[in-house]
């Protein structure tokens, strides 16, 4: 076997010229790379992930820069500023140059724009944001026309001649004043700066049945003493509305003549009072050249027992100077009195209250009117309605026809704001008052239902004890 081997070690071997065997690499060289074939291109050997470099420039020679072909720029929408404000001009070219700009957008964006959809869309957009603001400048111009046009700044331009003291100016405008005042101008300026000097004026507005007038209250210290009305003066603004003017001032201020003391019938102020008070007004005492009437009844007729007589009134005409009359009313004792405006421009002046009297008397008065209210809404019986009624009187009589099935159903009853007023001692077995309360009834829900209450009592009196002679419902 080893013979062999030496054997066939000794045969020369006839091999070409070979490349030598490749030498493995060492750690830390890169292997050579092997020859390229010729007329292949070369392949890239780059890391996976990194981008290609561009290929430099051999030295000594500069780079071609490949040319790029400019794009003429757009031009600019004509824009006509004879015909458009320079603001609706810009919105306009803004709105021309949409489509190009929307051309460039990548993707989607520009799928928007290939749909009819959106081509129509956003120019209405447009033409609905510019309608808008034209709408919002015509509702600006006409907001600011219908202010000026309210007639309230006439009002105010009137009322300053009265809070100026301007009355020379009001004079021409108030005929009545004139003619009560028998023209003479300086008598009216007179009484009217008098009549307002360190008091406080304030115009109000009244309410007028005529759609077509405007009513306003001059107000002194919280009185009307005068008024003036506005009419449409047939003018209309740019945007139509209607222009006010001034119809009539009427000075509620009536001076004192010689024809108003010969016929106080024709004056505008009435005071009641009984025949035996004596009254004054502004100073002067009425007599009875200023009766207008006599015997006013002040309670209906068969109220009282057959003997007592009712009490009348007097009533006085007069004229007033200064807007609101002072009235003063004495007893015949010497004490004041105060009169009560019963209505507009009527005051009246009756019996004193006892005091005396009234404190003996209201607590039995107001358990009396208690019981009666109950027996109308069937929360007492009769008997016990008539507990202190006298026997046959007319108060008896009324009790017993009396309906009480109106009231709802309730729980339980309860009486506030009771007042005892106007007590009057007619004589000495009669008597007169007021009873006023609110009559509170509860459901079982817990609703309460309020019914204001009045009654006026006629009371008699014996041996100490007082008796319901008669009474009125109010």
């Amino acid at each position: 076997m080893q013979d062999r081997e030496h054997k066939q070690a000794a045969v020369p071997l006839d091999i070409p010229d070979a490349a030598p065997a490749a030498k493995k690499p060492t750690a830390g060289k890169k292997p050579a790379a092997r020859p390229r074939p010729q007329g292949t291109k070369p392949q890239g050997t780059r890391p996976q992930g990194t981008k290609p470099q561009a290929a430099k420039a051999p030295a000594g020679k500069k780079p071609v820069k490949k040319a790029v072909k400019k794009q003429p720029a757009k031009k600019p929408a004509k824009k006509n500023e004879d015909d458009l404000p320079p603001w609706l001009a810009a919105i306009v070219d803004w709105c021309m140059d949409v489509p190009g700009k929307l051309k460039k957008l990548p993707g989607k964006f520009k799928k928007l724009w290939g749909s009819w959809f959106y081509r129509i869309y956003f120019p209405l957009v447009a033409l609905a944001v510019i309608g808008i603001i034209i709408g919002c400048n015509w509702l600006r111009g006409f907001a600011a026309d219908y202010e000026a046009a309210q007639p309230v700044h006439v009002a105010d331009q009137v009322a300053k001649l009265f809070t100026d003291g301007d009355y020379a100016s009001l004079y021409p405008l108030d005929t009545a004043a004139r003619d009560i005042s028998g023209g003479d101008q300086a008598f009216y300026v007179d009484s009217l700066t008098r009549l307002t000097a360190g008091r406080t004026l304030e115009c109000v507005p009244a309410f007028s049945s005529d759609k077509n007038q405007m009513v306003y209250d001059m107000t002194l210290d919280g009185s009307k003493f005068a008024s003036f009305t506005l009419v449409p003066s047939g003018q209309t603004t740019a945007h139509g509305n209607t222009l006010w003017t001034l119809g009539a001032v009427t000075t509620h201020v009536v001076t004192e003549t010689e024809a108003a003391k010969q016929d106080p019938n024709q004056a505008p102020y009435r005071v009641q009072a009984l025949p035996e008070y004596t009254v004054t007004v502004d100073g002067r005492t009425l007599t009875q050249e200023d009766v207008t009437r006599t015997g006013i009844a002040t309670l209906p007729e068969g109220f009282l027992p057959g003997d007592v007589t009712a009490p009348t009134l007097t009533e006085y005409g007069f004229f007033s100077d200064n807007g609101t009359p002072q009235i003063a009313v004495t007893a015949a004792d010497g004490t004041p009195l105060t009169p009560v405006e019963d209505s507009e421009n009527i005051w009246v002046c009756g019996l004193r209250e006892d005091e005396a009297m009234k404190a003996q008397y209201s607590e039995t008065i107001i358990k009396m009117a208690q019981r009666i209210a109950k027996y109308t809404t069937q929360d007492v019986s009769r008997n016990t309605a008539l507990d202190g009624v006298q026997s046959g009187s007319p108060a008896e009589d009324i009790i017993k026809k009396f309906n009480n099935r109106w009231a709802p159903s309730h729980k339980e009853e309860s009486f506030e704001n009771v007042v005892v007023s106007d007590f009057h001692v007619l004589s000495d077995t009669c008597l007169t008052c007021h009873v006023s309360f609110d009559y509170i009834l509860t459901s079982k829900r817990e609703n309460d239902y309020t019914y204001p209450t009045e009654y006026t009592f006629c009371i008699v009196r014996k041996n100490g004890e007082g008796k319901l002679y008669n009474l009125l419902f109010h």
